[in-house]
């Protein structure tokens, strides 16, 4: 299997919130379970695996043709989603970005979490698309995969999202 590591997983995955790469493969080759999401040409893929009884770790990649493209993994202690029965890896990371997330606008809808969902927009809404809500003027994280149509009327979001970093490592380090 073919895995790479973009940037975004360098700078802040590995280096701010310590997650090796190798951990990352072994999520990827032997997950404890894993999901994909296909939304128009994108194809998501998002892996859970058990470091230990206390925590997981959650990846989010892309896979284009037969490479996977790690873009971030986090961390996950067991308090987040004990009260999930089965750990879907997109729950798991919807109630991450729920609890430790910024609001993220996108045309008239605001909300921590955009996935597989169509929003109206108007045309002059297409140059600054995504705005991310940051009162405290926290450190973050955001990925959005967005693609505007061709009248500019609706932003296709595979995935929008902002973490807040402050509030994530004060989370985990606790």
């Amino acid at each position: 299997m073919d895995i790479s590591f973009t940037d975004l997983f360098d700078k802040e995955s590995r280096d701010k919130f310590g997650i090796p790469r190798q951990a990352v493969r072994e999520a990827i080759e032997t997950p404890s379970n894993s999901e994909e999401v296909l939304y128009q040409e994108l194809q998501l893929e998002f892996y859970i695996k058990e470091i230990d009884k206390n925590q997981l770790l959650l990846v989010l990649a892309r896979k284009i043709d037969s490479q996977i493209v790690v873009d971030l993994a986090f961390k996950i202690k067991e308090d987040l989603v004990k009260a999930l029965k089965i750990h879907r890896p997109t729950s798991v990371f919807q109630k991450l970005i729920e609890k430790y997330g910024l609001v993220v606008v996108v045309g008239d809808v605001s909300q921590k979490f955009i996935m597989t969902q169509e929003i109206d927009i108007k045309p002059e809404q297409s140059i600054n698309l995504v705005e991310v809500k940051n009162p405290d003027n926290h450190s973050f994280t955001t990925s959005m995969f967005v693609k505007i149509n061709e009248d500019k009327t609706k932003a296709e979001c595979a995935l929008v999202f902002a973490l807040d970093i402050d509030k994530y490592l004060e989370w985990i380090n606790n």
